[in-house]
Order: structure tokens, then C-alpha cells, then sequence
């Protein structure tokens, strides 16, 4: 059950890249469940999902075939502690399974869901649960499947640690067929609209009008509406996506029409925000990717206090061929209609790299950082999605459809950094040498 629900549910997410850990009660356990999910795995013959198992010490199962063997023994990586971590770490590992070992104090931003077959309460409640609260580009949610505890003593364990804590009750599988239900009859959106969303909005080639013009219908029905009906329908809608981003991992819907109307809810939701939230403001229409703080402060800036230092005369030239950036570019460019949607040209690319590329390199962190590293591989890491995030946010209003696919889409980020990155990295190396 546990192997099949993560490939189906967990796998995908972050790229693919989403891992999982299993929680188990004891050392012997933790054994049986390697060894369970080693047969399964080889059973179906499955590439995309191999576990690695965490424990002290040794231990004898004849049940499991096991004799005196460490967590070594049972993994393909031969070393411990470490050698676990680093190996969770890349592609070749997607699920833990841990007894006490790693149950807490261990940090993976890329571990998605938990499953647990143990007994939690109090602080070790919290310190296990708390393993899926790294943040990861592109994680916007995680997910737990408890076998043991009751969401009652869960709620129980965090609350002397948190301010407020909220547990919803959402086990009815009919229950996103009621809502739906109630969401139609309010008469906020029309169903055609939502069919023409989702057209575009599942197509990687949609355009963004097709996608904007039914949510801003159904957004001016909504602000026709009295506030308390506005509230109602707010709170359903709400309610909708949360219980179907939780259910559908449980339940095979097999309907289609659930995940259009789920797609548009989830968009069309900030929109709805209320007065007290900041609705029909911007700030109640976008999220914070990132932030600019401009120093007003003036400067008396004295060039006649410099020296002048007389220009070298320019040689012939070196013996290498020469390194054309506008087919560099070009090359950016072609590869930008395979990231981004809608009906752009390639002027708008041109201008959108140029403005990036610009942006990025004048950055005093990544100039040092390009000084430090050798090859665009290693210069590649969170500072430069970071920077990258600002100049998107920085070019949002002359860029504004290429800078919203960029910012809401992880997938779309991530695309834009990879092309951008050897271009980047070059035009910093090579102003570092200038």
C-alpha cells in the first residue's frame, strides 16, 4: 500500500524528486518493512522507487532471514550515519524507513510525506512531524498517512508548543461531492467557464487570456454578491481544495470534472480574499516572491577625485574563434517556447533573457560566487535561484506574462534557470577577468 501510494501521490511532486519516510516502532520493524519493500519493489519490477533503511546497532530476524546484520548489511551504500544521509540525498533513494535513528534531528527539504506506524505524543509528536517542514523550492505541501494515532492526540501534542493549532476533520469521501455540489448551485461561476479554464490551464500551450477570462467572471458575480453569501462561498470554496488536495491521495475519483473544478478554485480563490484580508487589493491578488529594499539616501559622488589611468592599445586580437552571444542567445531564446506558454514572440524572449541575463550579472553575491567556483555546476545553488527570483520580480511589469508563469509555476522556474545558467555563469566569469 505504502510503496503503491507514494508512486502515485508523492513521487511526481518537486520535480519528481519527492521523497518519503516510514516511522516505524522498533529496530525490528524497521527490518521487516526493508525487507517487504525490497520483495515488492523487485515483484513489480519497479525503477522509480528503492528504499534505504536506518537503525543502531545489529539485529536477528530468522523470520526476515537476518542474522546479526547492521543497517549496512541491508543497503546497497556500505557505510552508516552519514553514508545514509548522503545517499537519501540523490536520485537513487526515495523512501527512509527509520525506527528512533533519524526520527528526528534529521533535515531532507525534499522529504514530502510520512508514514507512520508508531505511537507519537508530546515533544517527540512534534519532533518526528516537524521532519516535513524544511522548505524545498517548489514544496507547497506535504502529506502524513497515520496508521497509529488519533488526529485528536496529535492536536494534543502540538498545542503546548504552538499558539494556535487546527486539525480539520476531512474522512468523508463524499464530501468534495457535496461541496462541489453547493459551488455549483451558488451561481458564482457557469460550468463552461470552468471548462474553458481548464482547457487551457492543462494545456502547456494555453494561452494566459483563456485562462484570466473566466476567473475574472466569476470573480465580478462574486463581488455582486451580499458579504454573507460572499463568505459562504469563500468558505466553501476553501474548504473544496483542502479536501480534495487530502483526499484525492486517498480516493481514486476518476473524475475529471472534480480536478478542473479543483484547478479553478485554486485560482480563483486569491482573488476572493475579504476586506479584512486585504481583498480586491493587490496585495490580496499576489504572493511574495521575493523583495527589493532601494536606499534613498543621496550621494555626493566626487569623479574629479579620481585618476586617470591611460588606455592600453588594443592588439590584434587572440587565435581563438570568436564566440558569437547573439547565437548564444538565439539559442536561449529557441528553448524559451519549449518553458513558457502562451502567444509570445520571440522578441518577448529576447528582451525577457536580456533583461534577466542583465540583472544577474551585475549582482555583487553572484560575482563573487562565479570568482569561487570553476564550472556553472557548481556556481548553480539556492543564492542564484535566489537572485534570479528578484530579477523575475524586478522585470514583473514590463515581463508581466513570462514573470507570472515563472513565479506561480515551479516547473516554469526551474526551466528558466537552467537555460539562463551557462550564460549567466559566463558573462560573470568573464567580467571577473575583465
Amino acid at each position: 500500500m505504502i510503496v503503491e501510494h507514494f508512486r502515485e501521490h508523492v513521487l511526481h511532486l518537486l520535480g519528481g524528486q519527492a521523497k518519503a519516510m516510514v516511522v516505524t516502532d522498533s529496530r525490528l520493524a524497521a527490518v521487516r518493512y526493508k525487507k517487504a519493500f525490497d520483495a515488492y519493489i523487485a515483484k513489480m519490477k519497479y525503477a522509480d522507487c528503492k528504499a534505504l533503511v536506518a537503525f543502531s546497532g545489529t539485529i536477528t530476524d530468522s523470520e526476515s532471514q537476518v542474522f546479526k546484520a547492521d543497517e549496512g548489511n541491508l543497503n546497497d551504500n556500505k557505510e552508516r550515519d552519514d553514508g545514509i544521509k548522503t545517499a537519501f540525498d540523490t536520485e537513487s533513494y526515495q523512501v527512509l524507513i527509520v525506527a528512533s535513528k533519524f526520527q528526528t534531528g534529521f533535515d531532507q527539504p525534499k522529504l514530502v510525506a510520512m508514514y507512520v506506524d508508531k505511537r507519537l505524543e508530546g515533544v517527540l509528536a512534534v519532533q518526528t512531524l516537524s521532519r516535513l517542514n524544511r522548505t524545498c523550492p517548489g514544496k507547497d505541501k506535504t502529506f502524513v498517512l497515520d496508521f497509529r494515532n488519533q488526529p485528536k492526540d496529535i492536536l494534543d501534542s502540538f498545542l503546548p508548543f504552538y499558539r494556535t493549532a487546527k486539525l480539520s476533520g476531512i474522512t468523508d469521501r463524499n464530501l468534495v461531492h457535496t461541496l462541489r455540489a453547493k459551488l455549483d448551485q451558488a451561481g458564482v461561476y457557469l460550468w463552461s467557464e470552468v471548462e474553458v479554464f481548464a482547457k487551457a490551464y492543462f494545456d502547456p500551450k494555453g494561452k494566459q487570456a483563456s485562462i484570466q477570462h473566466p476567473l475574472k467572471q466569476a470573480h465580478d458575480r462574486y463581488k455582486d454578491r451580499k458579504p454573507e453569501e460572499q463568505e459562504l462561498f469563500r468558505g466553501d470554496l476553501s474548504s473544496y481544495v483542502t479536501a480534495y488536495d487530502f483526499l484525492s491521495q486517498l480516493v481514486d475519483y476518476d473524475d475529471a470534472d472534480l480536478e478542473r473544478l479543483h484547478a479553478f478554485a485554486k485560482c480563483l480563490l486569491p482573488r476572493l480574499r475579504s476586506k479584512t484580508d486585504g481583498g480586491d487589493t493587490l496585495e490580496g491578488l499576489v504572493r511574495l516572491a521575493g523583495y527589493k529594499v532601494i536606499n534613498l539616501k543621496e550621494h555626493n559622488l566626487n569623479l574629479d577625485a579620481g585618476k586617470a589611468k591611460p588606455m592600453k592599445p588594443m592588439g590584434p586580437g587572440g587565435g581563438e574563434p570568436w564566440d558569437d552571444p547573439n547565437a548564444r542567445l538565439s539559442a536561449i531564446i529557441q528553448k524559451m517556447n519549449e518553458v513558457f506558454s502562451g502567444n509570445l514572440s520571440d522578441a518577448d524572449f529576447r528582451g525577457y533573457a536580456t533583461t534577466l541575463i542583465g540583472k544577474m550579472v551585475e549582482d555583487a553575491t553572484l560575482q563573487e560566487q562565479a570568482k569561487a567556483n570553476d564550472t556553472a555546476e557548481s556556481f548553480s545553488n539556492d543564492a542564484y535561484e535566489q537572485k534570479l527570483t528578484g530579477a523575475v520580480v524586478d522585470a514583473l511589469e514590463n515581463h508581466s506574462a513570462m514573470a507570472d508563469q515563472a513565479l506561480k509555476h515551479p516547473r516554469v522556474f526551474k526551466g528558466l534557470a537552467s537555460l539562463l545558467l551557462d550564460e549567466v555563469y559566463r558573462q560573470l566569469r568573464e567580467k571577473a577577468v575583465a
